[in-house]
């Protein structure tokens, strides 16, 4: 843990007591700005007695086609190139034209 952000007293308490949570620190005498610091820098962990950890939640993301109309988009727009695999910026209306053209080879991304 980087402690140069602390002050003096701050970053001795924390050296000295390295074991102890923010609020036991605090009660070690540790300042109010250093705990509020301190707080923003732990990393909770939560313990589990399973040895595979579950997903809290799965989202399925759709490869569908979306239309877009112009007022939703900027002046430019990504165009995929499925033959080459490559992404090039253009302009939304040279790209649309491409994508509804020819289908198979070009593709809006967004």
């Amino acid at each position: 843990m980087n402690i140069t952000k602390y002050s003096p007293k701050d970053a001795r308490i924390i050296r000295d007591n390295e074991d102890k949570t923010p609020d036991e620190l605090l009660a070690l005498g540790l300042s109010q700005r250093g705990y509020r610091r301190l707080l923003e820098h732990t990393i909770e962990v939560e313990e589990t007695r399973s040895a595979v950890l579950q997903p809290v939640s799965v989202e399925a993301v759709s490869l569908t086609h979306v239309r877009i109309s112009p007022a939703d988009m900027p002046a430019r727009i990504n165009l995929h190139n499925k033959k080459t695999g490559r992404v090039v910026m253009m302009g939304y209306k040279a790209a649309t034209m491409l994508a509804e053209k020819y289908p198979n080879e070009f593709e809006l991304v967004a």
